[in-house]
């Protein structure tokens, strides 16, 4: 088989697998919204305040409990996969699972011994420190799942993954909250419902990877390069404490310090909001991780940039009018959760548009992380934060949460034009093409007709209203395209998830 038809194979395996994590993405962050619904209903804006911030904290504990290896697993089972080196693979897998067990239950009791500290002396709100007492039994379940998982990614099961984080997780987390939730529990109750949640999701996880290394390895001894794992691995565990998904949970701490649990609840809503416009970006990004990790080991750059150019070019196709849709509908998305929290509509808005910049840029930061540019990567986290956290101490006690939403959007924005920067020095490749102009023309005549079609008839159902508009977007944005011509990329995407969604 010639490299092309290679390269085309890798790519419309990666648009089928891309199509089971966009469904999964979507499925996720509805189900999400909808538990954030449920329970900001249930509680008050200030108990969801002190939810968001316990499940923040232990989130963030549970990304350092990995040490980084969950990163380091998705390369290098990938390299070895390829490389039919199955006692290396095995001997990776084994010993970040134990390095993140011990990570992880060191991490959680040392959380539950000073979380009288957390309480009264970094975010400030009373009632904190109960909650997390509870809430550290998740932090080891959490850091497990992510290496087990990131595994899962690693043998080029991105499908699967998605399936187990994003289709059974969300499914277990909302069951579960609505069982202790209906039995009067509080706040406590969405906790425990957050950790059978975990737990259900670890166990999938751990019992899918044992069977699909059997698959794809095979058996055998294992054996261990811990020298040069670590080495990879202790920059991505430094990045890990800074990396761009922490940029939300930042919010959510600073915003606690500076402000009541309420603002913290009323913010945290238009956080389950804002990440819509970056689905696509998730959903090419984690089947395309380990193929850049397998191009790159094959020598093949010219492949990788081409490949780069089309998923970049897709990604920013699909997100630009999820961010349009939440432009025009973001109030009434807000309302869903409560007439309060409409007033972070603007801070909605603002962190949109920061998260459509960060789909313009591409996967830009796998290719840099998967080519074994770590500390690159460790170093532009550590920018991202420093100007993230000097933003918003300057900006938040002015103006509150739509200080934070352009803290956070600023410093995206800025951290993605010196990556595309970066990799133009380090790889001599950028992510852009002349069809990039067509999505932007296709919008701009979609979101203007949809603007006005939606002021001119009105409707008092909220939800007639999103769904008439989403739907009007969508079709003239899809004509749109069509009018402007579809290229030959566009037109393998379109027919590898057409065969994806027969079958």
């Amino acid at each position: 088989m010639s490299k092309d038809a290679c390269l085309d194979s890798e790519i419309a395996n990666m648009a089928r697998n891309a199509g089971i994590v966009w469904f999964a993405e979507i499925f996720a962050m509805a189900l999400a919204y909808l538990t954030s619904v449920v329970v900001a209903r249930v509680l008050q804006p200030s108990l969801y305040g002190l939810f968001a911030l316990a499940t923040t904290i232990v989130n963030l504990c549970a990304i350092a409990a990995v040490f980084g290896m969950d990163h380091s697993v998705v390369r290098y089972l990938a390299y070895y996969r390829v490389r039919k080196e199955s006692s290396n693979a095995r001997g990776i897998l084994h010993l970040a699972t134990i390095v993140t067990l011990i990570g992880g239950l060191g991490i959680a009791v040392l959380v539950y011994r000073v979380s009288p500290v957390i309480e009264s002396q970094v975010a400030k709100q009373v009632g904190l420190n109960s909650i997390l007492k509870y809430s550290v039994f998740s932090i080891p379940l959490l850091g497990l799942g992510r290496i087990w998982l990131g595994a899962l990614q690693g043998l080029q099961y991105a499908d699967k993954r998605a399936v187990i984080e994003r289709i059974l997780g969300p499914s277990f987390k909302l069951i579960f909250m609505l069982v202790f939730l209906w039995m009067e529990t509080g706040v406590l109750g969405a906790i425990f419902g957050f950790i059978l949640s975990s737990a259900f999701v670890t166990a999938i996880a751990g019992v899918s990877i044992g069977c699909r290394m059997r698959t794809a390895i095979g058996k055998g001894q294992r054996r261990f390069q811990i020298g040069e794992w670590l080495e990879f691995s202790f920059p991505l565990f430094l990045q890990s404490l800074l990396y761009i998904p922490m940029v939300g949970s930042l919010d959510i701490l600073i915003l606690g310090y500076f402000m009541s649990s309420a603002d913290v609840g009323t913010y945290n809503a238009a956080l389950k909001i804002a990440p819509l416009t970056a689905l696509p970006l998730l959903a090419f990004s984690r089947p395309f991780a380990p193929v850049i990790a397998d191009l790159f080991g094959r020598g093949d750059l010219v492949g990788l940039h081409s490949m780069f150019k089309t998923i970049t070019k897709w990604v920013f196709t699909l997100s630009l009018p999820i961010c349009v849709g939440i432009w025009l509908v973001g109030g009434d998305l807000l309302s869903m959760f409560g007439g309060e929290y409409v007033a972070a509509n603007t801070a909605l808005v603002i962190l949109a548009t920061g998260r459509l910049v960060d789909a313009a840029a591409g996967p830009v930061g796998y290719v840099l992380m998967m080519t074994g540019h770590t500390r690159i990567n460790l170093a532009n986290s550590v920018i991202l934060v420093l100007v993230d956290v000097l933003l918003a101490v300057i900006l938040v006690p002015q103006f509150g949460m739509i200080g934070m939403a352009i803290a956070q959007a600023v410093s995206m924005s800025g951290i993605n034009i010196v990556r595309l920067i970066e990799l133009r020095v380090v790889l001599k490749m950028h992510p852009y093409r002349l069809d990039f102009l067509k999505p932007l023309l296709a919008c701009a005549v979609a979101g203007s007709v949809a603007f006005f079609g939606i002021h001119l008839f009105s409707f008092d159902a909220v939800l007639l209203r999103v769904g008439l508009l989403c739907l009007l977007l969508g079709i003239l944005y899809v004509f749109s395209l069509w009018s402007l011509g579809l290229s030959q990329d566009d037109k393998a995407l379109m027919a590898a998830l057409e065969q994806r969604l027969r079958s």
